[in-house]
């Protein structure tokens, strides 16, 4: 009994790190909003305005309260 209560002990102890890894330090797969933003930027200076226009398109689905974005955006 004690053999499995130990083994389970370490089991738990090993994966505990893992999980913890998997759900906060993941990088997340999902462009955030500043990332967006700068690419816009860069975009609209190299002239690609049509590129630019969907990124900040794209920033004002993600974040409706993006003031920036619009002004951009009407730009």
């Amino acid at each position: 009994m004690n053999q499995y209560f130990y083994i389970l002990i370490v089991t738990i102890l090993f994966s505990l790190p893992i999980l913890f890894w998997y759900f906060y330090y993941k990088p997340n797969k999902k462009t955030k909003v500043k990332d967006l933003y700068s690419e816009g930027l860069d975009l609209l200076i190299a002239g690609h305005r049509k590129s630019a226009y969907q990124n900040f398109k794209n920033i004002i689905q993600n974040d409706t309260e993006n003031i920036k974005a619009y002004l951009k955006m009407g730009q």
